[in-house]
């Protein structure tokens, strides 16, 4: 088990939490075995997208930009990462969680 500090907003904890592929992603990053300092993850289409989508044209996924550095915890001195996005991003990582959660209640 791997155990490290994790600085960054709920949201952006939520969506850590929630989708495997980004949590390999922020492990991989503190292991050192990354290529990059960030992830992109795609979410789903708006409602008023799906709205306007026309037949046989494909609807574009929101993308938000997950930014990861490594840090240490101010009083502790562990080692940790920093996940960081703009705030239109955690809008949209926003949306995602609550539709997750609007869908999980209707199961």
């Amino acid at each position: 088990m791997i155990r490290f500090g994790l600085a960054s907003t709920p949201v952006v904890r939520w969506l850590i939490g929630s989708d495997k592929a980004v949590y390999n992603a922020v492990v991989d990053f503190y292991m050192g075995n990354a290529d990059r300092d960030f992830v992109e993850v795609a979410g789903p289409p708006t409602e008023d997208d799906l709205a306007r989508r026309k037949p046989g044209v494909s609807v574009p996924l929101p993308l938000v930009r997950l930014q990861m550095k490594l840090a240490r915890n101010s009083l502790s001195g562990e080692p940790g990462i920093e996940v960081t996005c703009s705030e239109a991003d955690q809008i949209e990582i926003a949306r995602w969680c609550r539709q997750s959660q609007v869908k999980g209640q209707a199961a």
